[in-house]
């Protein structure tokens, strides 16, 4: 039976937990704010772009949960 090595903790995962989840947050607030702001303004055009630029931050904590969630189960 193989013996296994203990691989290098990656510090740039926890970085990248970091800016997923404070954009997460963001993108909630901006959420919340948009519901206040008056429609056909600069800054509700602003907000919406924004929100949708920061909107790819759910998808990728969604994805990295997932993939830290699948590398667990491989190595027990």
């Amino acid at each position: 039976m193989a013996t296994k090595t203990k691989r290098p903790y990656l510090y740039e995962v926890d970085l990248m937990r970091v800016i997923f989840i404070f954009g997460v947050l963001l993108n909630h607030t901006t959420t919340v704010f948009m519901g206040h702001i008056v429609n056909t303004t600069n800054s509700q055009t602003f907000l919406e772009a924004t929100h949708l630029i920061l909107h790819f931050t759910r998808m990728g904590l969604y994805v990295h949960v997932r993939l830290s969630a699948y590398t667990e189960l491989l190595q027990s």
